[in-house]
């Protein structure tokens, strides 16, 4: 198995390290302070590498947060290695004006400990000691919980990490609520994704409760306008699937306006979270819409959700040989912005956040093999966490089907009760 917090970590506004997902965004891992007189990296490389060897056993690292976790996969990846952190995810600020369906609600931010915006200082000292420890950073990503923009020194921590990490990745997700300001493109960020999930203001603030689209579609093009007089900055239009945005015509939209504005990439995301689309279920139906509208083959990159994590596990590997992954990555990166200019045409891409049944099978299959040598409890862990996420998507989307998800598990899932005899004892 394998959690992002193995080979990443998430560092929230108030300072705190804490678990990746949804499920344990206040499950507080470590802090910079420790009254033990430990330093904070000692205490997350011990956290990292018991999360590793639970995994490695094929056991939840915490059964108290980890089930319902959409990050937890049932794949293995790389071998952990102490000095290395795929992603270090800074969350700039908690505060947000927006009400998503999905996302973490005003009552849930309320209860977030101070501060709300991440202090340029505190991260100042986090990349001294990454870097006085030699880690290495793949990517830095400004996203998290609130909106980045809400912080008004967030151009003063990309600049920062930028000047520590010189090679470093670093990308910023908005939700475009604030004027274009040309600091977004001097200040080291190398990708902006701005998420716009509709074409006018009936369909994107159907989710974006409380968002204006014109304001964010500003935010957009002003960015696309500017970003080709710098090279390697790239502005990606982030678009998550509903039902109500996803007709052919909503798609069609989509791509006349990515390609009059130069966006560089649109990021069709797959979701089980809020009203999801019906009739685009996989990258095929994606596809055969997009071609249907008149989008170029060249255009199109659209990844399944298998073809995705293939893609993924062959960068971890290749990520073991650092020196041929740093030139491979600045070769692409290369690539890309040179395809820069004034008859470039948007790639449109795809992401995945969705429940994977292949993934909700191979989880029933490890928890199968426990309970037949008879470590029962990793098994009801499991089962725990199967279950937890099949109950997700309920609470946003009143047509989906639990009973239809647990039933597509097969005989394995009936294998597994019968094996634990689990009436009456499941949670």
């Amino acid at each position: 198995m394998h959690c992002p917090a193995v080979d990443s970590v998430f560092l929230r506004a108030n300072g705190s390290f804490v678990c990746w997902d949804d499920a344990g965004s206040d499950h507080i891992l470590t802090e910079l302070s420790s009254e033990s007189g430990t330093s904070w990296l000692d205490i997350m490389e011990n956290t990292r590498s018991y999360v590793a060897q639970a995994l490695r056993d094929d056991r939840l690292p915490d059964p108290s947060v980890c089930p319902g976790c959409y990050c937890l996969s049932a794949v293995s990846r790389g071998r952990f290695d102490p000095l290395s952190l795929d992603v270090v995810q800074v969350e700039p600020s908690a505060r947000c004006d927006l009400r998503c369906v999905a996302c973490a609600t005003t009552e849930e931010r309320d209860r977030l400990s101070p501060p709300l915006d991440l202090s340029p200082a505190v991260f100042r000292r986090i990349l001294e000691d990454l870097g006085s420890r030699g880690m290495t950073v793949n990517t830095f990503d400004f996203s998290g919980h609130g909106e980045p923009l809400k912080n008004p020194r967030l151009f003063t921590l990309t600049s920062m990490a930028r000047k520590f990490y010189p090679g470093t990745f670093i990308t910023v997700c908005t939700n475009g609520q604030g004027e274009f300001n040309d600091e977004v493109l001097t200040s080291g960020i190398d990708q902006v994704q701005v998420a716009v999930d509709g074409i006018d203001q009936e369909s994107y603030g159907k989710y974006r409760i409380g968002g204006d689209f014109r304001m964010a579609w500003n935010y957009l093009s002003g960015l696309s306008a500017h970003s080709s007089r710098i090279a390697g900055t790239r502005a990606v239009w982030r678009y998550i699937l509903f039902s109500h945005n996803s007709s052919p015509w909503h798609l069609e939209r989509v791509w006349k306006m990515a390609a009059d504005a130069g966006v560089d990439e649109v990021r069709f995301i797959f979701t089980h979270r809020g009203p999801w689309s019906e009739n685009i279920q996989s990258g095929s139906d994606l596809v055969r819409i997009l071609s249907g509208v008149g989008v170029p083959g060249r255009s199109l990159r659209i990844d399944t959700l298998r073809s995705l994590k293939m893609r993924s596990r062959l960068r971890d590997k290749l990520k073991t040989r650092k020196g041929i992954h740093s030139i491979l990555r600045r070769t692409w990166n290369g690539l890309r912005a040179g395809r820069r200019g004034p008859t470039s045409l948007p790639f449109m891409t795809t992401d995945f956040c969705r429940l994977d049944i292949r993934e909700l099978r191979r989880f029933v299959r490890t928890a199968i093999g426990h309970a037949r040598r008879g470590r029962t409890g990793d098994a009801l862990d499991i089962l725990r966490h199967v279950e937890r996420l099949a109950d997700l998507p309920a609470r946003h989307n009143r047509s989906y089907r639990r009973d239809e998800m647990i039933g597509s598990l097969g005989k394995g899932y009936d294998e597994l009760k019968c094996l634990l005899g689990a009436v009456g004892k499941m949670d």
